[in-house]
């Protein structure tokens, strides 16, 4: 097993692609063909809030990853919500209705109860306990299904450590590197993470991942080499990070969660009014600043979803990260 460990996910990127492009060994996969490395790969996480990667040539959806991880927190499986923020969501579903491994939907009805409820309860009752186990892999249902879709984390366990945080570790079976150990799960998970431990009223701790199959497909072989050139060797300096310039993490929770679980609801209908909450009222602005872009009818779209993103702290890392991302397909737009 290889461990990687790192501030955050924008600083392990480049890490793990070094690691791929010096390990990396080449295969078949039913995707076409991949590199996949030797072993076992785990990436630790000291500050698992600071979880937006920056990385132009990556090129992350910010928006996309943000909004997804509200949609997995409310308990969601639909297509509809988040297809608003990536269309290309829609070719994992079976039917063109739901998601058949929508992590979410799992964590709070799949197995016919709220597991993230559970796991509250049981650790309000005993902080020391070490059998909170969140399933998000169906053995009945995933073993053999041939669906477009099934958990690649499939398990993940929550304890308070030593220290008085909450820390989470999460398995996983079959791991893209680009869009999912270092894209979408560290935004999911680390939301997670976040969610509970505000539930818990505990600081948060780390993050872990590890991943039994850590694999980049031929179409990502080029980006690997580019970021895997931005891993720092010794004895170099630190690695650049907006968060060592002074971006600040956002928190996507809030002290009351009672309020916070209002807002939610209120969010996920789409409804505008003024929410209870500071993080849903940035969440709004971020929400509108997409609709606005995606508004193809609207020859100043990408100039007034700007304007929308700016109406955000200039140290936030959701507004560095959105307004990097809408600048680039800006340029794309010009003669």
């Amino acid at each position: 097993m290889h461990v990687i460990s790192a501030r955050n996910v924008h600083e392990a990127i480049p890490e793990g692609c070094y690691q791929m492009s010096i390990r990396g060994l080449e295969r078949n996969s039913r995707n076409g063909k991949v590199k996949v490395l030797p072993v076992p790969l785990t990436t630790v996480y000291r500050e698992p809030i600071e979880r937006v990667e920056f990385h132009p040539d990556r090129d992350s959806n910010p928006f996309f990853h943000l909004m997804e991880c509200l949609w997995m927190l409310d308990g969601r499986n639909d297509v509809a919500f988040v297809d608003q923020f990536s269309s290309g969501i829609s070719r994992y579903s079976d039917d063109g209705v739901t998601i058949n491994g929508a992590y979410g939907h799992r964590w709070r009805t799949w197995f016919g109860l709220d597991q993230l409820e559970a796991i509250v309860e049981a650790l309000q009752t005993n902080p020391d306990c070490r059998r909170q186990v969140l399933g998000m892999w169906d053995a009945g249902s995933d073993l053999g299904n041939r669906s477009k879709d099934v958990p690649c984390n499939t398990t993940a366990f929550l304890q308070i450590g030593v220290s008085g945080a909450l820390d989470l570790m999460v398995c996983n079976r079959s791991n893209d590197l680009i869009w999912g150990a270092y894209g979408a799960n560290a935004v999911h998970f680390s939301a997670l993470l976040e969610y509970v431990a505000a539930r818990l009223e505990v600081p948060i701790g780390r993050y872990y991942q590890t991943s039994m199959n850590t694999h980049v497909y031929e179409r990502h072989f080029d980006l690997v080499e580019e970021l895997a050139q931005q891993a720092p060797m010794p004895p170099a300096e630190m690695p650049w990070s907006p968060y060592r310039m002074g971006v600040q993490p956002t928190p996507l929770m809030d002290p009351d969660m009672g309020a916070w679980h209002h807002d939610l609801a209120a969010f996920m209908s789409r409804d505008h009014f003024n929410f209870e909450t500071p993080v849903f009222r940035m969440l709004d602005i971020v929400r509108e600043a997409y609709l606005i872009f995606k508004d193809k009818t609207n020859p100043g779209r990408h100039i007034d979803a700007l304007d929308e993103i700016h109406r955000l702290p200039d140290n936030s890392d959701w507004r560095q990260a959105c307004e990097a991302w809408l600048l680039r397909r800006l340029a794309r737009s010009l003669p």
